[in-house]
């Protein structure tokens, strides 16, 4: 289920817009004047295509890629320079919303419904995970780590365990912290 524009708070919202929009659906023909069908137009007739502007504003921008032949010679413009493209695909933002959704702490289900995914599956295929992510969930399951009073109770080396007695007879090592893919881990040897 996508977001629906009424569901968005009404200061989110440009009624504006659409309502300016739905009154400029008049336009002038030869024979009067004509109610278009379409809220978004040019003199009655469909918009021509958005990926023209899409591509002219990514350049502008400098996100561009060299435009190249299948067999990998570059494309030229009229004046013999190198045509170029755009770099940046219009579809790349829903990712973009994905993850700023979620790094900006929205939880699943919300974030899910805003980018209008139903499953969990393709939802997280959409979340850019970077390493800045990993760093810092790693950092906040160590302080949590650190902030949570220990429930273990130290053991007395005593010998090896004897089920007849029930007693633990032997040497027990210390807790070690493993250094390196995680921050800090402990596990006892």
């Amino acid at each position: 289920m996508a977001i629906r524009y009424t569901d968005l708070p009404d200061r989110r919202r440009d009624r504006g817009l659409i309502e300016r929009r739905w009154k400029a659906r008049e336009y002038q023909t030869e024979g009067g004047t004509a109610i278009s069908r379409l809220v978004f137009h040019r003199d009655g007739e469909r918009m021509g295509d958005w990926r023209k502007s899409w591509t002219a504003a990514c350049v502008a921008a400098g996100f561009t890629k060299p435009k190249v032949r299948r067999d990998g010679t570059p494309v030229l413009d009229r004046q013999g320079r190198p045509a170029v493209t755009s770099s940046l695909r219009f579809h790349d933002l829903r990712r973009s919303a994905v993850s700023n959704a979620t790094n900006a702490g929205v939880d699943q289900k919300t974030a899910m419904q805003l980018s209008g995914h139903e499953t969990i599956s393709v939802f997280l295929r959409y979340r850019i995970t970077d390493d800045d992510n990993v760093r810092e969930a790693l950092a906040k399951i160590e302080a949590a780590g650190r902030a949570q009073k220990s429930n273990v109770v130290p053991l007395r080396a005593k010998e090896a365990y004897n089920p007849t007695v029930g007693t633990i007879t032997g040497t027990i090592k210390a807790p070690e912290t493993i250094r390196g893919l995680f921050t800090s881990a402990t596990y006892w040897i």
